[in-house]
């Protein structure tokens, strides 16, 4: 079934793509090597709150497990769902992978992969032309 949104829900969607557009750029800029996880995912998370969103991810339940984290970070050929750690990230392949939660409706929703500096550039590039498209 397809929802049709309301003009005000579309609103929110937008708001909500250009805070995980702006935290995603800033982790793309982060994520270097040398760079531990666990220190995109501190960011990720100070950055979240200070746009006033919620991290989708930390807190969440899908059993008897609590997801510890704000961000699922897989790096290389790592398939989804790594918890962000002490490890370093090292020159090449960079993933970064997260949810954002709606806070209206809770729904979850994809923020987004890179790799690298040169995908992170061209990542911006698409946030730029979105952002001037909305």
């Amino acid at each position: 079934m397809i929802t049709i949104k309301t003009p005000a829900e579309i609103a929110v969607m937008r708001r909500a793509s250009q805070i995980v557009a702006e935290i995603l750029a800033e982790l793309a800029v982060a994520a270097r090597p040398g760079v531990m996880t666990e220190e995109l995912d501190q960011l990720a998370e100070q950055l979240t709150y200070k746009k006033g969103a919620k991290p989708a991810f930390k807190g969440y339940k899908p059993g008897d497990v609590v997801y510890p984290k704000t961000l699922c970070v897989s790096v290389n050929n790592e398939i989804v769902h790594g918890i962000p750690s002490s490890r370093k990230l090292k020159s090449g392949e960079y993933r970064l992978y997260s949810r954002k939660k709606n806070p209206k409706t809770g729904k979850r929703r994809n923020l987004g992969t890179f790799k690298s500096k040169a995908a992170a550039e061209k990542h911006e590039r698409a946030v730029q032309y979105f952002k001037r498209a909305g």
